[in-house]
């Protein structure tokens, strides 16, 4: 490279001498030199705006993309949350899963447990626990964690490094403290199940407009339900009175069998919520012990909402007309779904966790529902005897 006379040429040992003294080595100059340790530094202090350089997340981005042509599995995993979670980049599952798998086959340990939960979770991946457990396993053996894997002392390690299956069950777990199923739940935010939350709000908001059409018609047909005014009363036959006497005792049997009907729905209801708390704190047990449950694995999260639907919605078919009891449904997914978002939201956190409040709101309102529907003439008339025959 020529210079103008009475230059020479830079060293390198110059030239690192005046990075150190607070000119920063560019992106093509770590490039140029190969420098996979330079372009991670230089990466993560655009990530934060250290180190004398601006904050520039698409630099950041830019700088993992390098290091990691040059073989980085870190970079690659820097990379790969760009494209899992968007916003500097749109979000692309398909590329953030693949540079997150070149990771992890690069022996990066974050990359091995992010994995796992994509396996775990469902997301970009369908859900698969044998695949799961592979990985989970490579992840215990490169943090060295040599505990008994059935054992308390396992789980808490393996929440510790952000593994869903043991930080969401220890964020579930009443005998925690406040401050530990915090942090677990922050744990598995951060490796994967955050994507599993927006991929299933997103499906909530997309249901929500056929819910909304359900009430609606739910509206206009109690609505229709409503005794019309006669324009003109027709003359009364004689045996009126008795006639008169036997309608104004139907309100009142009515309303009556209605609230009967109502008051067994309840207690329906409440025997499942109580049976699937306890089943629920069984399972956990046996999960805490190394022992999946059969068909749900540790999605223990759906033992209440399914015995409910067994043990609460199923003997409502029974006393409520079906028409009412899917109009019922159709309010409760509506209830729910307020329950999740204002949780989400942060502005009514009423129960202990997420899931309790959209259960709570949604078996609220489908009790609700059926009350106001069974009176309207949502419930079953009772069956009458058959006439007796004379001989």
């Amino acid at each position: 490279m020529s210079t103008k006379a009475g230059e020479r040429e830079a060293s390198p040992g110059e030239e690192t001498a005046a990075e150190e003294a607070g000119a920063p080595a560019t992106l093509e100059e770590l490039v140029a030199r190969e420098d996979v340790d330079g372009l991670l530094a230089l990466a993560k202090a655009h990530r934060g705006g250290t180190d004398g350089v601006t904050k520039d997340l698409k630099q950041c981005l830019a700088c993992y993309a390098a290091a990691a042509k040059l073989g980085s599995a870190e970079a690659e995993y820097g990379a790969a949350l760009f494209y899992l979670s968007g916003g500097v980049v749109a979000q692309d599952l398909k590329e953030g899963a693949t540079r997150l798998r070149t990771a992890a086959d690069g022996g990066f340990l974050p990359a091995k447990v992010y994995l796992a939960n994509l396996y775990e979770l469902g997301v970009h991946y369908a859900a698969d626990t044998a695949k799961a457990d592979v990985w989970y396993r490579n992840a215990a053996r490169g943090a060295g964690i040599d505990a008994d894997p059935a054992g308390d002392e396992y789980a808490r390690a393996m929440a510790d490094l952000g593994c869903v299956r043991y930080a969401l069950a220890l964020a579930e777990d009443p005998s925690a403290s406040a401050e530990d199923r915090e942090r677990f739940l922050k744990k598995a935010k951060a490796y994967g199940y955050q994507l599993k939350i927006r991929r299933d709000r997103a499906s909530m908001a997309a249901a929500e407009p056929a819910a909304v059409d359900a009430a609606a018609a739910t509206t206009e047909t109690v609505r229709e339900a409503s005794p019309k005014k006669a324009a003109k009363a027709a003359p009364e036959p004689k045996d009126a009175e008795p006639k008169k006497r036997a309608a104004a005792r139907a309100p009142s049997a009515s309303v009556l069998g209605s609230l009967a009907a109502f008051a067994y729905e309840t207690m329906f209801v409440a025997a499942s919520i109580a049976a699937g708390y306890l089943a629920h704190l069984g399972a956990l047990e046996l999960v805490h012990h190394g022992t999946a449950i059969p068909l749900l694995g540790h999605r223990l999260y759906l033992i209440i909402p399914i015995l409910l639907a067994v043990i609460g919605v199923l003997p409502a078919f029974l006393m409520y007309k079906a028409g009412t009891v899917v109009r019922a449904l159709a309010i409760a997914a509506i209830a729910g779904g307020a329950g999740y978002a204002v949780w989400e939201a942060g502005r009514a956190l009423l129960f202990a966790t997420r899931e309790i409040q959209t259960l709570a709101f949604g078996v609220a309102g489908f009790l609700a529902t059926l009350l106001v529907l069974g009176l309207f003439g949502g419930v079953k008339p009772p069956r009458r005897p058959p006439p007796r025959i004379l001989s």
